[in-house]
């Protein structure tokens, strides 16, 4: 049987987070516990904590001041406002690692093809499968963590450890596009079709098809975001 992949770590951490700061006690501008705390407090681990936390500050929910802490900025979370003027902003970062992703993933998922085994192919499904139903549900938080373990994954089967780093690296820095992107239906839509043909080349184990799959997939990741603008 596959290992059953689910964001339930920090899903629960963003769940529990989330739901402290929309308690009456908490008002915006008010500043949040340390990490080492709201861990405690929470019960979940810190780096659990700190990708949970990564989510709510891409949502606009939290902001983390350096030197000064993290603070709630809003109840409700980001509005349309400020989701276009975070994509104007950040259009020339968001665009270079666009652009790396197209030249890495492809020859990424090529390799990933060609050297995974049954049991990866089966846990590939596994994590498609939570992303299937955060969809369904609009979850744009838990698709923001499913698009990264699908990724993620499918670089791991590459057994590539530059790739691993170099992705790793990207992911780290793409948190806040991704945390964001998900806030609009029409991404959301578009994601479950991409990743399901990529899974198919894995099933079939066609290289090839895989690679045009994710150039196909990141190509139209390129138009959401050239969409989102005018959306907006």
């Amino acid at each position: 049987m596959a290992k059953k992949f689910d964001t339930s770590a920090v899903e629960r951490a963003y769940n529990l987070l989330l739901a402290r700061i929309q308690q009456d006690d908490i008002q915006v501008n008010n500043k949040l516990a340390s990490e080492p705390d709201l861990s405690r407090e929470l019960k979940v681990g810190r780096g659990t904590l700190r990708e949970a936390s990564r989510i709510l500050q891409a949502s606009g929910y939290i902001e983390v001041r350096p030197g000064k802490g993290t603070f709630v900025v809003s109840k409700e979370g980001i509005n349309r406002n400020k989701l276009a003027d975070w994509f104007i902003e950040n259009e020339p970062k968001i665009k270079e690692f666009l652009q790396v992703r197209m030249a890495l993933e492809p020859m990424t998922v090529r390799l990933a093809i060609e050297r995974c085994s049954d049991k990866d192919i089966r846990n590939l499904r596994a994590i498609h499968q939570c992303a299937v139903q955060a969809a369904a549900e609009k979850n744009s938080a838990a698709l923001a963590i499913c698009d990264e373990n699908f990724h993620t994954f499918i670089t791991k089967c590459s057994q590539n450890k530059l790739l691993v780093e170099i992705v790793k690296n990207i992911n780290d820095l793409m948190k806040d596009f991704r945390g964001k992107t998900f806030l609009l239906p029409g991404n959301i839509d578009n994601l479950i079709p991409a990743h399901e043909k990529i899974l198919e080349a894995f099933e079939l184990r066609n290289p090839e098809a895989g690679a045009q799959y994710m150039c196909q997939h990141l190509t139209k990741v390129v138009q959401d975001y050239e969409n989102s603008k005018e959306v907006l």
